[in-house]
């Protein structure tokens, strides 16, 4: 379903960051996993790869996931950015039109229909 799709992931919680790395994985994409959002921009910036971003909206430094999304809508338009948080980050203004905001905790199907459509997008 994800087939040949490389997958970046940044997530502080080391539990969180393992659950999607597998959940890519077992849906036939290659996860690459990072603790923040500021790890997984500088590994973008060296090598440019990915199909898609899904991070954590806060994360340690100074770059959070909103950011991160800011930026790869500048430096990488159109690349998928999926944005999961406990917190309602809808209310922080208009987002590029390759993010996408989910709350956590969402179930397994829910997460793979969004990863779908948006790597259909």
């Amino acid at each position: 379903m994800l087939s040949r799709q490389i997958i970046a992931i940044a997530e502080d919680d080391p539990l969180l960051r393992r659950v999607l790395a597998d959940f890519v994985e077992e849906f036939g994409g290659a996860p690459q996993a990072f603790a923040s959002c500021g790890e997984l921009y500088h590994s973008m910036k060296k090598r440019n790869g990915y199909t898609m971003v899904i991070t954590d909206h806060q994360t340690p430094g100074k770059i959070q996931g909103l950011d991160l999304a800011q930026l790869i809508s500048v430096e990488w338009p159109g690349l998928p950015v999926l944005i999961l948080s406990g917190q309602d980050l809808s209310k922080g203004g208009i987002l590029p039109s390759n993010v996408q905001c989910c709350h956590k905790p969402l179930q397994v199907i829910e997460l793979l229909d969004i990863v779908r459509s948006m790597l259909k997008g």
